[in-house]
């Protein structure tokens, strides 16, 4: 706590908080004799989390080659080459030093939980031809690693297609098909249950419960998963419509016959797919990052009403990126032709009615 910055009359309140503890166990009314807990934090309480993450902050520091993401007590470490023997060269070196890291820092690793994946594009013929069974990272322990790894029976890491981190599953292609067929899945059982309760609940109590089943389901992640391809999406976005048409009447539902995409506007809902736009209009309309505006020597359209510049991609993978993203959802939603910033209220306000009339 004292390396991350809490010190003085703060740190000495923490330190009496947790030294001198005693735990025991009751059972059938016998209660056991107390013992001392010279490890670990109350169980349930608000410090815990807080406390875990300020023990395992300086495990990052040993990491030399990878970029490494921390939430919790879950990391990942990214590494990105063309040749495959660097790749496995520099995650064995990192995974080491966490390795002799956590030992010295008393937490034990789980390498039956630890995963390695080989994250490449579908057409690109050299890593497809790269096998599992080809690739190898060993889990070395600290009794291998302190005697040089001498006579060494450690096992490779598990390398699998998929993986569910975070509660979003990434395979090995990162189009987030799998992902998307369970987020489908999930919305299916939501409307079997909406078939239960059209006849339970109103309209009104109806539209609370797709927000709080469905809607949600659909958000989580969704400003990264949704960057896949457009027809991936419409597979959710078949799945919305039949939602929302238990929150209308037979009538209106009788006039949209021939357009359900006007439920939309009707129920004041946004689609999966213009979702995605609100959500980058609303992570980066304060953030700079990203946004080039066009510069000529002429008063043009596009400098006077503040457009982005349009990066030329050549490829799927490019339309991706946050760098074209961004300037493309902008340069579409006409958001910055004001150049004074306003509240985030007023800010989701006005990117639903703009998204809705897109």
């Amino acid at each position: 706590m004292d390396e991350c910055g809490i010190r003085g009359p703060t740190n000495n309140w923490f330190k009496n908080y947790l030294t001198n503890r005693k735990i025991s166990t009751i059972i059938s009314q016998v209660v056991g004799k107390e013992a001392d807990v010279d490890s670990g934090v109350p169980t349930g309480s608000v410090y815990g989390p807080v406390g875990y993450i300020m023990y395992v902050n300086t495990v990052s520091n040993v990491v030399h080659n990878c970029k490494v993401f921390m939430y919790a007590d879950d990391m990942c470490l990214v590494y990105a080459s063309k040749d495959i023997t660097e790749v496995q060269k520099c995650i064995q070196g990192d995974f080491e030093n966490i390795s002799k890291w956590a030992h010295d820092n008393g937490i034990i690793l789980n390498l039956q939980k630890t995963k390695c994946m080989h994250i490449h594009s579908p057409y690109n013929r050299n890593a497809k031809c790269v096998k599992n069974e080809d690739l190898t990272v060993i889990g070395h322990t600290y009794e291998c690693m302190h005697r040089n790894k001498f006579n060494c029976n450690c096992k490779r890491l598990d390398y699998v297609d998929k993986f569910k981190y975070l509660g979003l599953t990434i395979d090995k292609n990162f189009n987030w098909r799998i992902h998307i067929n369970d987020i489908c899945n999930r919305l299916r059982s939501v409307l079997s249950k909406f078939y239960q309760l059209k006849n339970v609940l109103n309209k009104k109590t109806l539209k609370i419960v797709y927000f709080a089943l469905a809607d949600s389901l659909m958000s989580y992640g969704l400003l990264v998963y949704g960057r896949t391809f457009i027809t991936y999406l419409r597979d959710i976005k078949d799945i919305q419509i039949r939602l929302i048409k238990f929150l209308v009447s037979k009538n209106i539902k009788d006039n949209c016959n021939k357009d359900y995409d006007k439920l939309f506007s009707i129920c004041k809902i946004i689609p999966i797919d213009k979702k995605v736009e609100y959500l980058i209009g609303l992570e980066y309309y304060y953030n700079e990052k990203y946004k080039v505006n066009v510069k000529n020597k002429y008063n043009t359209h596009r400098v006077r009403e503040n457009k982005l510049v349009l990066p030329k991609i050549t490829n799927y993978y490019g339309k991706r990126t946050s760098k074209y993203l961004v300037a493309k959802v902008f340069n579409k939603i006409d958001l910055l032709r004001e150049k004074v910033k306003i509240s985030k209220g007023a800010l989701k306000k006005k990117l639903k009615n703009i998204i809705q009339d897109c």
